[in-house]
């Protein structure tokens, strides 16, 4: 196990309906069920009709209506013969029937529904492991979810970031995790030291010691037998366990999240694999009853089920934490429902499974907001069954969920009186936001338990949306963190709140900084600030055509899909309110004031939060400049009135057969207006994409989330000679007192943890336009930015300077990317207020693997550092105290290799490469 600085070994509620799973059978997310399913377990049901499932014939669920009617209930048993199996009290008052031998169970069911005497009635559904087809990416052991160095093609960092999560805390011995699974095997080297034990019950006497129904239940229950065994015989739950919280430190096999956890082995199946939506609410009135803090429910069910709801809102009552797998059947799951992920409750955390490449796994269940976030699925090793050393390899969503679950752990363990509420919020907020997983989870992040285990206190927020046409609604939501005795928001009109999650409204164009003040028990407080646009909207309308021909136009060298290097703008030019001072060119009819996603060539609608953002598009659709035609820019007239124009000319359009098209785009000084012109865009061409058929024109704010739209698609074909225009409301000029800030580039910066980071300053110049003085600041928040000025007085027409510098303290930080947001004010109106970030990406420390020698014994390391730069290797039994292996220099290409004789006497288990002093 190793590390760049450490090494070691190791969601939602959307409306709720029915989701067809294989067989509807219990549809285990397992390990050694290679878990690409889940299981098939079901308050008031949605009008979706499910499909036939199995069920028991000899016994229904219901739970009695309130208001005294228990006796007419206890009556109407009798006149059936029905029999009370089990009556889970705290559950809801949930009752689990026998009816009598020969009694037809639906005639039943119907007979207890139609009563008035039961609040719901439903059948006893049977649930069974579902096996999942083969994964090729198998691999033998590597821990690439808890930290991944890149091995077996993985991406470095694609991981929980446990190891520098473990630097603050690595266990929660206090905390008790039932896995309501196929149970544990509790004798396993890894697991047995952690298990969970029954203080009120004495082992192996034969006598149910603490009165709770089950004989020597010591480390749970079987509830399907009725015993208190729950010896894993099929291994998911075995390999759930292990995930969860394998002992750490031990130089035994693999660790959990949690290095020491207690795990209740709660097992629902019987030694066939089969269990019931009972055998379920037993395990989970169990854990209930004994005190458990959390619940891994490592399995999807197929049926809506009101019994199992209400057992799951009944530990809500209680504070327990319910966490859930999403499902493994690569389906949306905010359209086919899966269960208890997408049961509304607030205490259930949805989990889909990601890939050692950050990216969703193909099997993975998704869902916009019926799932919460993911974490790593995808051939993960850990504890098996087979035997009390076994270990194995599986995937499924199953397998993500463990490792949330143990997270939550930690979590509860840090922040003991924080509420489960608050709990999920802290995990949901510090997730590692990925592309791959936007549109696919609320989040569109991936568990970072480092993130989430960080500061004490912290003042964040979000804001929805954070730009509109005014006026605009925006609604705050508080995510600070900490012992937080008071909020105080000012959104930057002149306005303040001081609820935890207010709503505001903007009724003027401008830029607002919105800021939110905490102030923890001790007195300290922290701030953050969001830049809240309200724009004005643009007037699209015909216009004369007059094509326009510029003397000496320049010719762009473009490809396909090609975008040019900035451009300077030979005139300021206001874009939705925004004075920009250069451009891009797209091949792909795109021209845009961010060079991000412009060489897009499959257009899509606007707006849309995705890249290209900030962007003109008079024709964007898929050219190709290098196959026939060209893009020519120039300037026609005379300040000011300059008029900047971008043509394509006979550029073709990428169809069967490709057409040639001929367009332009015009921006004007003296009005800010943009004017698109079409000279031939082939109206009569058979082709499928002819005029604008298959491409987007319009506008789009920097946001993505304003735009204006004359077309998608051919929703307004075009024709030639036909112009159009788009106006600001109202058309804007250059306000008086506008705060201009250049460069507009961000200050990207990297370099290995430790330093030094390159380069370390830039430096913006703050400017004015108009005719009166005006007061600027700027703020940020990262401690390791520091910034030569934070506020001034400009006089008009004049300009001072800020240099941006990256400090020493940016050395401490972990590898990754660290953001910090230069929020730049103009203190009287807000005109020209804009950020700027400062982005450093820190590269991890060297990576070591190594591998033990057949022959000697040996410990043979590889170090992958940087060229020609010293290193120190150094070991560690106890991650605190380390000891000097080797000091080398990488060659040329970076690479060190060496042999180390582990001592007998105290066998090293954790290795770690730092740059040599």
């Amino acid at each position: 196990m190793f590390s760049t600085g450490l090494a070691t070994g190791i969601g939602s509620r959307s409306a709720n309906a029915v989701r067809r799973l294989l067989s509807l059978r219990f549809v285990l997310l397992a390990l050694g069920w290679l878990c690409v399913s889940s299981a098939t377990l079901i308050h008031s049901a949605p009008a979706r009709v499910p499909p036939a499932a199995p069920f028991r014939e000899d016994q229904i669920l219901l739970k009695p209506k309130p208001g005294g009617m228990e006796k007419n209930l206890d009556a109407f048993h009798a006149q059936r013969g029905s029999r009370i199996l089990k009556h889970f009290k705290h559950l809801g008052d949930i009752q689990l029937l026998k009816l009598p031998k020969g009694r037809n169970v639906q005639q039943a069911l119907a007979e207890y529904q139609a009563s008035g005497l039961v609040e719901f009635a439903e059948l006893d559904y049977l649930v069974e492991p579902a096996l999942a087809p083969d994964d090729p990416n198998f691999q033998d052991g590597s821990l690439w979810h808890l930290q991944n160095n890149g091995q077996a093609g993985g991406v470095i960092g694609a991981d929980i970031h446990a190891p520098e999560g473990w630097e603050t805390l690595h266990s929660a011995s206090n905390i008790i995790v039932a896995i309501v699974d196929s149970g544990v095997r509790y004798t396993h080297q890894d697991l047995a030291a952690n298990m969970w034990v029954n203080p009120g019950e004495i082992p192996g006497n034969g006598i149910d010691d603490d009165g709770n129904g089950f004989v020597d239940d010591v480390h749970g229950i079987n509830a399907s037998a009725h015993t208190g065994n729950p010896l894993d015989l099929e291994g998911h739950g075995t390999q759930v366990a292990g995930l969860v919280g394998a002992v750490g430190n031990n130089s035994l096999g693999i660790v959990g999240v949690a290095w020491k956890v207690q795990l209740m082995a709660c097992r629902y199946s019987d030694d066939t694999g089969m269990g019931t939506i009972s055998d379920v609410v037993e395990c989970i009135n169990y854990a209930r009853s004994q005190g458990a803090h959390i619940i891994n429910g490592s399995f999807i069910i197929g049926m809506y089920s009101a019994t199992l709801y209400a057992a799951i809102a009944s530990c809500r009552a209680q504070g327990i934490l319910f966490v859930a797998a999403a499902g493994n059947s690569g389906r949306d799951n905010d359209v086919n429902l899966a269960y208890p992920a997408n049961f509304e409750l607030d205490n259930i955390v949805s989990v889909a499974a990601t890939t050692r490449s950050d990216t969703l796994a193909s099997f993975s269940n998704f869902g916009a907001t019926s799932v919460d976030l993911a974490a790593p699925g995808s051939s993960i090793f850990t504890t098996h069954s087979g035997s009390d050393s076994a270990y194995t390899v599986n995937s499924g969503t199953s397998f993500a969920v463990p490792l949330v679950t143990g997270a939550l752990a930690l979590l509860k363990a840090r922040y003991p009186d924080e509420t489960y509420r608050h709990l999920i919020d802290r995990l949901l907020a510090a997730t590692d936001h990925l592309p791959s997983l936007v549109g696919k989870c609320a989040t569109s992040g991936r568990l970072n338990i480092a993130r989430a285990l960080g500061p004490a206190f912290t003042a964040d927020f979000t804001a929805n949306p954070t730009a509109g046409v005014f006026p605009v609604t925006v609604h705050f939501t508080n995510a600070s963190f900490g012992a937080i005795t008071q909020l105080a928001w000012d959104f930057g009109d002149g306005s303040g709140s001081a609820e935890p999650n207010p709503t505001h409204t903007y009724a003027r164009e401008g830029n607002y900084t919105a800021r939110l003040t905490a102030t923890r028990d001790t007195g300290t407080t922290l701030s953050r600030s969001v830049l809240i646009t309200a724009l004005s909207d643009y007037q699209i309308s015909s216009a004369a055509y007059q094509w326009l021909d510029p003397a000496n136009p320049v010719a762009l060298a473009l490809g396909n899909d090609g975008v040019s290097p900035a451009r300077a703008l030979p005139f300021s030019f206001s874009f939705y309110g925004q004075l920009c001072t250069e451009f891009y060119v797209g091949a792909n009819g795109l021209i845009g004031f961010r060079p991000e996603g412009l060489s897009a060539s499959a257009n899509s609608d606007l707006p849309a939060s995705a890249a290209p953002n900030s962007l003109i598009a008079p024709f964007w659709d898929d050219l190709d400049p290098s196959a026939g035609g060209s893009v020519k820019i120039g300037t026609v007239g005379e300040q000011p009135d300059r008029k900047l124009v971008i043509s394509w000319m006979e550029v073709l359009l990428n169809l069967q057969p490709a057409v040639p098209c001929t367009f332009q785009a015009i921006l004007c000084e003296g009005t800010h207006q943009i004017l698109f012109q079409y000279q031939n865009v082939q109206p009569d061409s058979p082709s499928a994409g002819a005029a604008g058929k298959s491409a987007t024109i319009g506008i789009e704010h920097a946001s993505g989330l304003v735009a204006s739209k004359f077309s998608f698609n051919g929703s307004t074909p075009l024709s030639n000679f036909q112009a159009i225009l788009f106006a600001p409301i109202p058309t804007i000029t250059p306000p008086p007192g506008v705060l201009q800030v250049l460069a507009t580039n961000d200050l990207v910066a990297g370099g290995f943890v430790g330093g030094p980071m390159a380069p370390e300053t830039r430096v913006y110049a703050v400017t004015i336009s108009g005719g009166s003085p005006l007061h600027w600041s700027v703020s940020h928040t990262a401690a390791w930015v520091t910034l030569s000025a934070t506020s001034g007085t400009l006089a008009p027409q004049s300009s001072t300077q800020v240099t941006v510098t990256i400090n020493a303290l940016a050395n401490a930080l972990p590898p990754g990317q660290a953001v910090d947001t230069l929020v730049f004010i103009n203190t009287h109106d807000g005109n020209g207020s804009t950020l700027r970030n400062v982005q450093l990406c820190l590269k991890p420390l060297p990576r070591l693997t190594l591998a033990r020698s057949p022959t000697s014994g040996q410990l043979e390391f590889s170090l992958n550092g940087e060229p020609g730069r010293s290193y120190v290797i150094q070991a560690t039994t106890n991650l605190i105290d380390w000891t000097s292996v080797r000091t080398n220099s990488a060659g040329a290409d970076g690479m060190l290799s060496f042999a180390d004789t582990p001592s007998p006497d105290a066998p090293r288990r954790f290795f770690r490469a730092l740059i040599a002093p």
